[in-house]
């Protein structure tokens, strides 16, 4: 059934306190993830020897991450055809105010495969087209959230304009909303004009904005490394990664010239933040573990840092919310396919003792 109108998870199911963080999710999908025994064959038979189905996007990873992590959270995004019903049932089940607009289209399926080698190839659809009712309805919504923080996440699907992400960050400032925009290429490019307060990119994203913005590198910003509860254990590497320098380059310009807080994920590596007016950039590197899902790290970091430096008890610390973002993030990996750790997971690897 094609309609525009929203479906409103009951508040009976739902946290009845009054949510901090609201997620929005333009291109929703489902994530399958393959995995093969020996390396990917181009062009030739795989075999696979397991498969699994999870809810995917990057606004539902962080809103339920969040969720998990004791935070207040409303979820917006599109719902329709069997994928829609599936990730309607899964989100059904975490303390998240959730509005979906159901759509005359279905979700996408994202397609990741892990072959024998631990190497990921991902294929990612468009998703979409939605209608232009369809999209004022989720976006009309929003812009009603009672959340003092607002996080865009995710690509643009067909049917909704470019600029989407620059005009919702103007009319969420001025109503005094905290804007964080996670997001890539023509979306980040057009979204970051709007100044965002926080954005995340991961290193190939980062060089691509800072091209993209013409930007060149003109101070020496430094990389401080910042104490993490595995490095006693000798479980991460002890020197900073030719990344890392990368990074704070490029970030601390685009920090610079656009006055916004750029969180940077490094894979294995780590992470860094940039702050506007600040030549030394916080590094925390990763902690070594045995990685087995590799969709959603990103938005598990990203999610560990907003519910830690918005915290009472972080009081808006940024190293301190660093370390536990990249503890997020090493958590999920060790997590089969695109599943999401829960404060547990987060909590055990950052005791120092990752397994």
């Amino acid at each position: 059934m094609s309609t525009a109108d929203p479906v409103v998870m009951p508040l009976s199911q739902q946290n009845s306190r009054a949510p901090s963080f609201a997620v929005l999710s333009l291109n929703p999908a489902v994530d399958r993830v393959i995995y093969l025994h020996s390396a990917l064959a181009s062009g030739g038979l795989n075999r696979a020897i397991a498969t699994r189905l999870d809810p995917g996007s990057k606004g539902l990873n962080v809103a339920t991450l969040l969720s998990r992590l004791g935070c207040d959270v409303e979820y917006y995004s599109f719902s329709g055809g069997i994928y829609g019903a599936f990730c309607e049932e899964r989100i059904s089940g975490e303390m998240i105010r959730s509005y979906f607009v159901r759509t005359s289209c279905g979700l996408r399926e994202n397609v990741k495969i892990i072959d024998g080698d631990d190497v990921c190839t991902e294929l990612n659809t468009r998703g979409g087209p939605y209608s232009e009712a369809e999209c004022e309805s989720l976006i009309s919504a929003l812009a009603g959230t009672r959340a003092g923080v607002v996080c865009l996440c995710g690509s643009i699907p067909q049917g909704v304009e470019k600029g989407v992400y620059n005009s919702l960050i103007a009319k969420l400032r001025e109503k005094g909303k905290i804007c964080v925009l996670d997001c890539d290429g023509e979306a980040m490019k057009l979204g970051i004009e709007a100044f965002p307060d926080i954005i995340k990119p991961n290193l190939r994203e980062a060089e691509e904005l800072f091209i993209s913005s013409g930007l060149e590198i003109c101070s020496d910003y430094r990389v401080i490394p910042v104490e993490n509860p595995w490095e006693k254990y000798g479980k991460t590497r002890r020197k900073v990664p030719e990344a890392a320098e990368k990074a704070a380059a490029m970030c601390g310009e685009i920090s610079e010239f656009f006055s916004v807080r750029v969180l940077c994920t490094l894979g294995g590596d780590g992470a860094i933040c940039a702050e506007p007016g600040n030549e030394d950039v916080l590094f925390c590197p990763a902690p070594q573990v045995v990685m087995r899902g590799f969709a959603g790290a990103g938005d598990s970091f990203l999610a560990a840092y907003l519910s830690s430096f918005f915290s009472e008890s972080y009081k808006n610390d940024g190293a301190r919310a660093l370390v536990r973002a990249v503890a997020a993030g090493s958590a999920k990996v060790t997590i089969d396919g695109s599943g999401i750790p829960d404060a547990e997971a987060v909590d055990k690897m950052m005791s120092g003792t990752p397994s």
